[in-house]
């Protein structure tokens, strides 16, 4: 078995490095000011995939529109550190999507963490840090196996996700030989 860390984990790690940066600057910003009110209302944009979010079109009271694509490459001009983070995360995924050789990903994931370590941004070097602990499992990730085969675990986070569900629904099932039963029963016969 290879044991590996997800792509969408890494993304996650990204996402909350991009909000805790949009919180500090929400913190800095004048309250009710067009800025603050921006980052507040509108913290998804900035973590939604960037090619869907150059197909949302938006429409003002006045009948104009515009793409949500533009708002985002607006705000970015203005937050140089926001800006940074997320183009990081963009060329992660964009760069990490083509890997297909265990010597290539360890390059790409090598760059990322001596990039983020000598960042001057805590959080970014907080997210080096974590890329360096983990560095193995996701140069495995991001790698084909023999079968050209991109490994994931979403089969296995779908399953638990379903499990939960069940459990969920069981309002404290005081037999746990029973849940386990059902558990089985319904895995069977998804």
């Amino acid at each position: 078995s290879r044991h590996i860390v997800d792509m969408f984990h890494i993304v996650k790690a990204f996402n909350e490095v991009i909000t805790k940066i949009r919180i500090k600057l929400i913190k800095n910003e004048e309250y009710k000011s067009k800025p603050y009110l921006f980052l507040k209302k509108n913290w998804k944009i900035f973590l939604m995939d960037r090619n869907k979010a150059s197909t949302i079109k938006k429409e003002l009271k006045n009948g104009a529109t515009y793409y949500l694509i533009n708002t985002i490459d607006d705000v970015l001009k203005e937050y140089k550190t926001l800006h940074r983070v997320y183009w990081d995360k963009i060329e992660f995924q964009k760069y990490g999507k083509k890997l297909i050789y265990y010597t290539e990903a360890e390059k790409h994931v090598n760059y990322f963490i001596k990039k983020f370590q000598n960042s001057d941004i805590e959080e970014q070097v907080a997210l080096g840090n974590t890329l360096s602990k983990w560095k193995v499992n996701i140069i495995q990730a991001l790698t084909r196996n023999e079968y050209q085969i991109r490994l994931t675990n979403s089969r296995a986070e779908a399953n638990n996700n379903v499990i939960q569900t069940y459990i969920d629904q069981c309002y404290g099932c005081t037999n746990f030989e029973r849940l386990r039963k059902r558990i089985l029963f319904m895995d069977k016969n998804k």
